[in-house]
């Protein structure tokens, strides 16, 4: 199933209805339409990890969701990030609606410059507290009580004090990445593709 590209329209969520499942990733921004390719293993790999962990880290008021999950941001903008945590009651089984309380993006080429510009100010203009980016975010940290685990303490915003309702999430989340261990992560993935 193909999607039918009508000139001059933004698409809307209606749109994405018939997105084929292909395991590329379809989101919308403003109308505009973003696809990436399926993520590597590795990349799932620590995208699962890290919901695991937030998971056993969150009580019952939260939901963790991997992707693919849709956040309806509104009729012309819905994003799938890496990992979402959200209130309970804002999920339904389909998707969140509304911004979620946490976004965290595992950055890969193929969807670095999206994640670190576009999305970053779609959750930000949306009123997500917390947003995370994160390339080797399982190494070597820990969470708030010694076990192993995620950390990082920048909330999206630049107020870094943790509102009620991602209070307790801001200590357990990814780490933010540094420019040489952006570099490192470039060099280690072409070194293994090459």
């Amino acid at each position: 199933m193909a999607l039918d590209l009508s000139w001059g329209a933004p698409f809307t969520e209606d749109d994405l209805a018939d997105r084929p499942d292909d395991g590329h990733r379809y989101e919308l921004v403003d109308g505009m339409l973003l696809v990436t390719p399926a993520p590597t293993l590795r990349h799932q790999t620590c995208v699962l990890a890290l919901g695991m962990l937030l998971r056993a880290a969150l009580g019952n008021e939260h939901r963790v969701v991997i992707a693919p999950f849709d956040a309806r941001l509104s009729a012309s903008t819905v994003l799938q990030p890496d990992v979402l945590v959200a209130r309970t009651n804002d999920v339904t089984d389909t998707r969140l609606e509304g911004a979620p309380v946490l976004a965290v993006e595992v950055l890969s080429a193929s969807t670095r410059l999206t994640d670190l510009g576009t999305k970053r100010l779609v959750f930000e203009e949306a009123g997500v507290p917390a947003y995370r980016l994160g390339a080797r975010a399982l190494r070597g940290a820990r969470t708030g009580d010694g076990r192993r685990g995620v950390r990082g303490r920048a909330p999206l915003s630049r107020d870094r004090r943790a509102g009620p309702a991602h209070r307790g999430l801001t200590r357990r989340t990814a780490a933010p990445v540094t420019r040489s261990e952006a570099r490192s992560d470039r060099a280690r993935s072409a070194s293994s593709n090459g």
